[in-house]
């Protein structure tokens, strides 16, 4: 209920994804492997209006407000971590063992990086056009 409460006075931002997990699974990059008796996978998702900076600094402030709450972003989500706050969070030793395991280490960028948004995503006056261009439809 915080979490909505933040999504509210904070995002104004609909709609809102809610969907239940089941917890115990010992996957560390699974959402829900979490130490409590139900996972609440909330999506929050929409445009928002402010410059880059703003936009990272108010994820920087949901990524701790969800921390306080003993949650993380999901995976599949932008990630603003450091990447310090991020191995802590997915536990390094862990992943780095599962890597090696599999040579994924040999082919594959980590997680973190795959995960992270740094300022290469930046959006851009061409990159906006490209975007108006490629979404006639969208209603502003």
């Amino acid at each position: 209920m915080h979490f909505l409460e933040y999504i509210e006075k904070n995002l104004h931002t609909y709609p809102i994804w809610l969907c239940p997990l089941k917890t115990g699974n010992q996957d560390k990059l699974s959402p829900n492997c979490l130490k409590t008796n139900l996972v609440i996978n909330v999506g929050v998702w929409g445009e928002v209006k402010k410059d880059f900076s703003q936009f990272v600094e108010l994820n920087r402030e949901l990524e701790r407000f969800v921390e306080n709450l003993g949650g993380r972003k999901v995976l599949y989500a932008h990630a603003y971590y450091s990447r310090d706050e991020f191995w802590k969070i997915y536990d390094l030793k862990w992943y780095n063992t599962l890597r090696n395991k599999y040579q994924a280490n040999i082919t594959f960028p980590d997680i973190f990086e795959k995960t992270f948004v740094s300022r290469k995503y930046k959006q851009t006056v061409l990159g906006g056009l490209y975007g108006l261009i490629k979404s006639p439809f969208k209603v502003s």
